[in-house]
């Protein structure tokens, strides 16, 4: 048995080891929408979450669709595979026509990047890992190899296999890379398959797009080279009277068991005729080099019209296989699993949309009066986390002169040491609903006094980042962003300066998607540097759809995002939010605005 038959069959059993097992990791729509903001930042591309039927890159942004937890692990292997491409394949070196040779590119430029992203980030090889078992398990005709496929699928299949097995480490695919061996010698005999693994062998040095592309060509020349040999050799036995397939018409055969230099091969060295078995396995390839298969296995290979035929077969396809994200893509696609729903999350609406559906730069001003009272009671709060309180010690540099007394009751803390520093560092960020029913009564004025000074007294403030986004932007939907997807208007961005004046909506209008502008706000907030982060709602408690809104807010919860509201005028639906107060005018936002506030800066 050849070295790499006993290594594959190594991996397999390793494979079934419990301890070996990776598990796949489920990921809630906000933990899966942080992660992409996450990895997007960390790699320098945009991540966006939208009503896409599938994955899709540009080359600088990658649209995905946000789907239920049962799921995730699809989204979260899509993510993976196509933050490789963006930050590591570039497409100019892909082949300019379709069919084999871009199936071969494919192939090992998937091989290629998911040996380089480890690098940069260590926890996608466990990934991958996690991933190719769930897909064995839900998907298992995606990496099997079958003797009818066609021939090219054949040596695509067993390029990535036995890639995937030996190079890559990916155990959870040993079996099947056995098996797709013993397919590919059926098909194109042991000689092929002992120079193709040499070539392929030589992925330890291809480090770009075109080394993968010049080990395309190899392998195309390599097949081009057994197809020709197969030719010439059947052209020869014709000329020396044998028929097709081998069988000797003009001379005796040699028994099964002889050697080939007592019969089992004419004089020269052709195989002897349909008596001779075929060998089912490789040859040892720890040192074959293309090129240096053995006499024997030229012998079984030669003049079989089968074999040459599946060489020529599998050159002249025209039909480019996908690569492993095209795969993912359309097992997301099927919709055949259960529970195979999208789950909404809003779209940032661009700031030409929002001036063409009615908003207008607002001065950022507010009475002075209540200005003052917010600054001075949340200065306060701020001064009180960043003081240095002296508490006593048993060690420290300084004596407690006024605990000396302590010193017959066997107290032993008689110094003043300074307690650590507790400083402040929230991202504070504003969600207002401008749905139609904040047309009622004064709750859209009172919103937009609310929100104007809290801007203005958030904003200076050391320590707070604030923020703020509107939801729904504009309605109908579709009327600028083309799609159904809930778009959201960011009227302030974490980390920018708000200036004099701020866009502003012109009046509300719509429906309350809560549900998706919440998971729009934690994709956002997550990537954040600040450790404690606020989300504060200003709404009239009405939701689209109150059970998903209460599972948007949980998944922000377990971000660690805290979710407080302020109802305008009502709350009508308490049970959602985790704190809320409730402002009558804007009168009451002092009192109400810092309770909530100081409850959550203040915890520990």
């Amino acid at each position: 048995m050849d070295d790499i038959q006993q290594e594959l069959e190594f991996l397999a059993v390793q494979a079934e080891s419990p301890d070996q097992h990776v598990k796949i990791q489920k990921l809630s729509p906000a933990q899966m929408a942080a992660l992409a903001t996450s990895l997007g930042r960390k790699h320098g591309i945009k991540v966006k979450f939208g009503d896409f039927q599938t994955a899709s890159t540009d080359g600088n942004t990658i649209s995905l669709p946000l789907t239920n937890k049962e799921n995730s692990w699809i989204n979260r292997g899509l993510l993976d595979h196509e933050t490789a491409h963006i930050r590591l394949t570039d497409f100019s070196h892909v082949p300019g026509q379709l069919g084999f040779r871009r199936t071969l590119w494919n192939v090992i430029e998937d091989v290629r990047i998911e040996a380089t992203m480890p690098v940069f980030y260590p926890g996608m090889r466990s990934n991958y890992r996690a991933l190719i078992r769930e897909l064995r398990k839900t998907s298992p005709e995606m990496f099997a190899i079958k003797l009818d496929d066609p021939p090219d699928a054949i040596v695509a299949g067993y390029i990535s296999l036995v890639l995937r097995a030996l190079y890559l480490r990916q155990a959870e695919v040993a079996d099947l890379a056995i098996e797709a061996r013993d397919v590919f010698i059926r098909t194109f005999g042991p000689s092929l398959e002992a120079d193709l693994y040499c070539i392929i062998s030589k992925i330890d040095n291809v480090e770009t797009p075109q080394d993968v592309m010049d080990l395309v060509d190899e392998i195309v020349a390599l097949l081009e080279k057994h197809a020709s040999e197969q030719d010439q050799a059947g052209d020869a036995d014709t000329e020396q009277g044998q028929g097709p397939g081998g069988e000797n018409t003009g001379q005796a055969q040699g028994s099964d068991t002889a050697e080939p230099e007592q019969g089992a091969q004419g004089q020269d060295g052709k195989n002897g005729g349909p008596g001779q078995k075929e060998d089912s396995g490789a040859a040892d390839l720890s040192s074959a080099q293309p090129g240096d298969s053995t006499d024997l296995q030229t012998d079984l290979d030669l003049n079989n019209p089968e074999k040459s035929a599946a060489i020529k077969q599998a050159l002249e396809a025209q039909t480019e296989r996908g690569d492993f994200g095209d795969q993912l893509k359309e097992i997301m696609e099927s919709g055949t699993r259960p529970g195979n729903e999208h789950v909404e999350i809003a779209v940032p609406a661009l700031k030409a949309d929002l001036i063409a559906t009615g908003y207008q730069k607002q001065p950022i001003t507010a009475h002075s009066g209540l200005v003052a009272q917010l600054s001075s009671r949340l200065r306060g709060l701020l001064q009180a986390q960043d003081l240095q309180h002296a508490k006593p010690g048993m060690t420290g540099n300084r004596i407690a002169r006024n605990r000396l007394h302590r010193i017959k009751t066997g107290d032993p803390r008689l110094f003043l040491r300074k307690t650590p520093k507790k400083a402040v560092n929230t991202a504070v960020h504003l969600l207002l609903d401008n749905s139609s029913s904040m047309d009622e009564n004064q709750r859209f004025h009172i919103t937009k006094e609310v929100t104007l000074a809290l801007v203005k007294s958030l904003e200076n403030m050391r320590g707070i980042n604030p923020a703020v986004t509107v939801f729904p932007a504009f309605y109908p939907y579709n009327r600028r962003n083309n799609g159904t997807a809930a778009p959201v208007a960011r009227l302030l961005s974490h980390g920018e300066k708000s200036g004099r004046n701020m866009l502003y909506p012109g009046g509300p209008k719509g429906q309350t998607p809560l549900h998706a502008a919440v998971r729009f706000v934690a994709s956002e907030m997550l990537g954040l540097s600040e450790p404690r982060k606020i989300l504060v709602i200003l709404t009239d408690g009405e939701p689209d759809c109150t059970e998903d809104a209460e599972m948007a807010i949980q998944e922000a919860g377990d971000l660690g995002i805290q979710v407080v509201c302020l109802g305008i005028e009502q709350l009508v639906e308490t049970q959602i939010f985790p704190h809320f107060e409730i402002v009558q005018s804007v009168r009451d936002l002092p009192e109400k605005a810092f309770s909530l506030l100081e409850r959550l800066l203040t915890r520990q």
